[in-house]
């Protein structure tokens, strides 16, 4: 009985673990109880707020969908689709509810209360099943219609679609009635004590509809890239409207993390895995709410033109005005005026005509949606028309129905006439036009006339808006400067259009009471469960007179956090040495990510030297942030994946008191800590290649998708006992591939994407131009932290605090010592003097060499590898602009070649008997050429490839990406490069307004060392003012 309720247990993302206990399989029966008597845990309680926040982030984004679509009339069968979406992902959350707290989520499977009890487990698990699949028929079966809408006038997308669209209706029928006859009778499923006639194989049909649902999302995904590559528009507008809708790709990616939770859940028998211990179950609820809220994202424009209408200007370069008056037509539309003579209103029937030539979508409407220029449809719509009687008008052949025509003519007490004419066509589109003339009827006709478009609900001008804005029903008519502005103002207060409402005066009103009903909707529920929430948490422990300290390892599957620190002192275990030596050289790691924005910002000139400054102090918190959320999952999760980590250590859930993958002598919350110091690191090293040329806010959003995707992953490669490189044997003690490779090799890739800095002479554009540091003393006192931070850097990789680690701190400073003589030797050989950038060169450079070596090599070759690295990055240096890169601060030819090659001399010099210094590697460790282990160069070599081939082109793709998102182009202006990027984005400048005083440049020859003159020959420049 017992594997024939496993078989069924779980739904469309759920799935139930059943303890073999007598108390849970008799007296079922019984009365079930009360949810507020059952036990309850922090992660149970993080699920549940998971599923109610997810669902009200939903609903708000529905909410405003609705409101955008009823204001703006448009509102169609695809918000028919989400809003039942919406309904039945509401409905959801009870049974959701009740699930995570009948199947007592957070307690271990091997401790479960004998309360537990499987029936109102399995009743609420089906229910679920029963909700979730009609929700994702009915989002794709939205978003499908909404293509339509786009490109249905193209017969093979709209066949498409179509065939799409049926066969995902089919397939949620036939799940949806699967799923509720499962097992007959239906109560079988949940009550064990009925007799099952028929049931169908649960695991096979749940993990096989979920991976047919997700190629029909992927077929969703790839219909927006047919549909506007085939219109007329800018590139790089198709490929951003392209991007806005594939955000609803993270939607697959959540549901292809629960097709594996399934398989763990069903298929793996892992016994260590307990999907009651994990937030796995919240999945199926993240995945329908992420549907809906990408479905209503797109449709959300036309609110956000209302609102903010400044960030949401058609205006464009590209648009082509003709000379009128007002000049301040929509976006797109091409308008010719016949201007009248002199002559009464009353007698305009006099055959001038004036005609209306329309080539775009109506703004706001669908087809507009997140582009810039407006989308050109196929429909050319031609009127002409009689400007007094409209009679003569000429049918047009493209519409079935004739369009219909709002005529209202309003004197106002200056006598300024006011003509508004409106023209609705069959496909919701309208045309408005007011015309305002300053003498009244009778007297004669100024020439001087006003024409404004109005397309789908919004009348724009392009002069500046006035603060007072007036409602005429759904439209805004925003007055445009000039005389005509108290004319249209108070045509707001007497018009009457459609509906025959009055005009509502009161400012945002619609948002206000849009704002305030969402509220209504969830105060209740909202405080009420605040409320139980606040009461219940913490769940009330038992006191004891004295702590228990913990005398063996405990059970880590059953308790991850190691124990209860109530009742135990989870202390014991540790070694109080190791403990000691990782927090000192964390706290002193942490100084090296904000030395190198002093480094950087000595070496750029004066004018954008403060925004180095800014993005160490970014890294340090954005980075620092993402470590948080999903960093240290992705590369340290305890999981057996050789290529990524999963996100079971999310949020540093279960992090504490565990033993780390690194040293079991040190707790996993350390060792999370340490960890967080490197990736700060790394994307600020990283982050100098945006030198004087990138745009601030594009530059962050690059830095954080880099650490996601490029260096969680190498570290994972490296560093995860579970990784691939680590189980083939490459040797990389602190990070070379990780921190220098990767970020030496993202930023050629970045100093590529963005091409060089301004210059005004083809040999400097050539061969790239070098100005002198701005403060050479700020640039050494860089250098200094960030040397006396590599020692922590470094030492504190071994994890432990032994022989081995004052091994490390010697080789790493007998590096650095190699370096900086090596390249301030060549410095003096080229120029005949020393240099303080050489000088800083050197010392980073042997660093950086001895990165990877540091905890294998014997001391008496530290400094060879410190003074070989330094001579290879000098001369990468000098020749890198046969490369035609301007990477000015040399950080490809520092990092990125500097940690390659010691990769290789790692492979070289590796000596056995260093690594068993630390008291418990012992022979785990053969050398390289140094013990005959002649394989290990090869796979040295591999791995530094590897590395550098990842970084560089994932870094391409990523730079790419963001390029062609509107608002996120990488390059700065010109005027921005030329004034300074410390004058384009900071506020708080520390020297005057470079605008004040000319600038004339002074070129000198010479040889330079590091910065944005590493090994540099071509000419430098250094900056003189003239009063």
């Amino acid at each position: 009985m017992m594997q024939e309720v496993r078989d069924t247990l779980g739904a469309i993302g759920m799935g139930v673990s059943v303890v073999d206990s007598a108390a849970n399989t008799t007296g079922i029966k019984a009365r079930y109880i009360p949810v507020s008597q059952l036990p309850t845990t922090p992660l149970q309680q993080g699920a549940i707020a998971i599923i109610f926040l997810m669902t009200f982030l939903a609903l708000t984004l529905w909410g405003f969908r609705v409101y955008s679509r009823i204001t703006t009339k448009q509102f169609g069968i695809d918000d028919w689709l989400v809003t039942a979406a919406m309904a039945f992902s509401v409905a959801m959350l009870v049974p959701n509810y009740m699930f995570f707290k009948y199947d007592y989520t957070g307690f271990p499977t091997k401790t479960l209360p004998k309360t537990y009890d499987v029936e109102p487990v399995l009743f609420w698990n089906w229910i679920m099943q029963v909700l979730y699949n009609p929700i994702l028929a009915l989002i794709k079966s939205s978003i499908l219609i909404f293509l339509l809408r786009l490109g249905g006038h193209r017969r093979s997308i709209r066949w498409c679609i179509y065939a799409l669209n049926t066969f995902n209706v089919a397939l949620g029928i036939a799940i949806f009635l699967t799923v509720i006859f499962q097992t007959i009778p239906i109560n079988a499923y949940w009550d064990l004590s009925v007799e099952k006639h028929r049931q169908v194989d649960g695991p096979m049909f749940y993990i096989s509809t979920a991976i047919i649902t997700i190629g029909t999302d992927f077929l969703v995904l790839l219909i927006p890239f047919w549909v506007f590559l085939g219109l007329r528009m800018r590139m790089a507008a198709k490929i951003g409207l392209i991007v806005v809708f594939l955000i609803g790709g993270v939607v697959t990616v959540v549901a292809i993390i629960r097709v594996n939770e399934l398989r763990k859940k069903f298929y793996d028998l892992d016994p260590d895995y307990d999907s009651r211990n994990s937030l796995g179950d919240t999945l199926s609820s993240v995945e329908v709410n992420l549907a809906i809220m990408a479905s209503c994202g797109p449709a959300l424009r036309p609110l956000f033109r209302r609102m903010f209408p400044g960030l949401f200007s058609n205006k464009s370069s590209n648009d082509r005005d003709y000379n009128t008056p007002s000049n301040n037509y929509a976006t797109g539309t091409r308008r010719h005026t016949n201007v009248t003579g002199n002559f009464p209103l009353k007698d305009m029937a006099s055959g001038k005509t004036h005609t209306e030539i329309r080539g775009h979508s109506p703004n706001g409407s669908e087809e507009e949606i997140m582009t810039y220029n407006g989308i050109i449809r196929s429909t050319t719509v031609n009127i002409k028309y009689d400007q007094a009687t409209l009679e003569g008008r000429e049918s047009n052949p493209d519409f079935d129905e004739p369009a219909t025509w709002d005529d209202f003519v309003h004197y106002d007490e200056e006598n300024t006439a006011l003509r508004v004419l409106r023209m609705r066509f069959r496909d919701g589109s309208s045309f408005v036009a007011i015309r305002a003339h300053s003498t009244p009827p009778g007297t004669g006709l100024n020439q001087d006339a006003r024409a404004l478009s109005l397309g789908g609900s919004e009348l724009e001008a392009s002069t500046p808006r006035p603060r007072a804005q007036q409602r005429i029903s759904v439209w805004r008519l925003i007055s445009g400067a000039g005389q005509y502005e108290a004319a249209i103002r108070r045509l707001g207060a007497v018009a009457y259009l459609d509906s025959g409402s009055r005009l509502d005066a009161v400012p945002w009103a619609p948002q206000l009471r849009a704002i305030i009903g969402l509220w209504g909707v969830f105060r209740g529920a909202a405080k009420n469960y605040l409320v139980h929430f606040i009461k219940t948490y913490p769940p009330q422990r038992s006191t004891m007179s004295e702590i228990t300290p913990i005398t063996e390892w405990p059970d880590y599957a059953v308790d991850p956090q190691g124990g209860n620190p109530i009742t135990q002192d989870l202390n014991a275990p540790y070694d109080k040495g190791d403990l000691c030596w990782l927090l000192v050289c964390t706290i002193l790691c942490w100084q090296i990510t904000p030395a190198i924005g002093f480094l950087y910002a000595g070496m750029h000139r004066r004018k954008s030297a403060l925004t180095m400054i800014l993005q160490s102090l970014f890294c340090a918190c954005a980075c620092g942030i993402q470590f948080w959320v999903y960093g240290y999952s992705l590369y340290q999760s305890h999981t057996t994946n050789p290529i990524l980590g999963d996100l079971s250590l999310a949020g540093l859930h279960n992090v504490l008191a565990a033993p780390s993958l690194a040293n079991t002598d040190i707790p996993d919350i350390l060792y999370a800590a340490f960890g967080f110091t490197f990736v700060t690191a790394t994307a600020m090293i990283l982050a100098g290649a945006m030198l004087e040329r990138g745009r601030l806010w594009p530059s962050m959003v690059f830095l954080l998708c880099w650490t996601t995707f490029v260096y969680y992953i190498l570290a994972y490669w490296e560093w995860n006992p579970s990784g691939w490189l680590y189980k083939l044997g490459l040797y990389d003690f602190a990070g070379s591939g990780p921190v220098h490779i990767a970020s030496g090799f993202g930023a050629l890739a970045w100093s590529f994407m963005l091409g060089p800095r301004l210059t005004d002479k083809a040999e400097e554009a050539k061969k790239g131009v070098h100005y002198k540091p701005h403060n050479p003393l700020l640039m050494c006192i860089g250098t200094v932290f960030i040397w006396f931070g590599w020692f922590a850097f470094n030492g504190a990789s071994t994890a432990n605090l032994s022989l081995r680690s004052i091994y490390v701190v010697v080789n790493t400073n007998l590096a650095a010592c190699g370096g900086g003589i090596g390249w301030v030797v060549l410095d003096y050989l080229y120029t005949k003097k020393f240099s303080l950038v050489g000088f800083c060169s050197g010392i980073i450079s042997g660093l950086v060499g001895i990165t990877p070596a540091a905890g294998f090599v014997p001391v008496y070759v530290a400094a060879l590898i410190g003074f070989l690295t330094s001579i290879v990055c000098f001369y990468t240096a000098k020749y890198k602009h046969l490369l035609s890169v301007d990477d000015g601060l040399d950080i490809f030819a520092i990092h990125g070649v500097g940690g390659f090659f010691g990769d290789i001399l790692t492979g070289l010099f590796a000596a056995q008997f260093v690594p068993a210094l630390d008291g418990v590697s012992g022979d785990a460790y053969a050398g390289g050429w140094w013990n005959h282990n002649w394989r290990q160069l090869g796979l040295q070599l591999a791995g530094a490839t590897t590395c550098a081939v990842w970084s560089f082109v994932i870094s391409c793709i990523l730079l790419f990406i963001i390029n062609r998102i509107p608002g996120l182009h990488i390059r700065a202006s010109e005027e921005s490069e030329i004034l300074g990027l410390d004058f384009a984005y900071l506020s708080d400048l520390d020297w005057e307004d470079g605008l004040r005083s000319e600038q004339s440049m002074t070129m000198t020859e010479g040889v330079r060392g590091s910065g944005s003159f590493k090994g540099a020959v071509p000419p430098m420049v250094e900056e003189t003012k003239k009063d």
